[in-house]
């Protein structure tokens, strides 16, 4: 999954998930703008604190540029954009693990974050400019 927009609060502040306590993250991205209270430390680019040793994230990042936390799970924003397929920090997120093609992201163009894809006009193809869009 992955979060896009802005998040304020004045505890546990992250751009996906506030507070995680168990289970696990994976193969997901924030790219949010967080805006927190002064000195809070539970402030995160992705998570903005982890509660428990329950708790884990796997191939998950946040983008510290956009939120303005510089942390463990942060990625530059070069680095979300910049790659084109299921390779680098995205070798793992294919449907059926590395290498997987055709898997359930796509990764748009240069500049542009990875989406889900989705097939709403049913020609067969899921491509990202058909996310978001309401089903007719």
């Amino acid at each position: 999954c992955y979060a896009r927009g802005e998040v304020v609060g004045s505890s546990s502040v992250g751009g996906l998930v506030g507070y995680h306590s168990a289970g696990v993250i994976g193969q997901s991205y924030a790219a949010v703008r967080a805006a927190g209270r002064s000195g809070l430390v539970e402030f995160g680019s992705l998570v903005g604190l982890v509660g428990s040793s329950r708790a884990r994230i796997e191939g998950s990042y946040g983008d510290w540029e956009r939120s303005g936390q510089a942390d463990a799970y942060g990625q530059k924003t070069s680095a979300l954009q910049g790659v084109l397929g299921y390779e680098g920090i995205y070798e793992d997120w294919g449907a059926e693990g590395a290498g997987n093609k055709e898997g359930v992201w796509d990764f748009g163009e240069a500049g542009q974050y990875p989406v889900l894809r989705v097939d709403f006009n049913g020609d067969g193809l899921a491509t990202w400019q058909e996310f978001g869009q309401q089903r007719r």
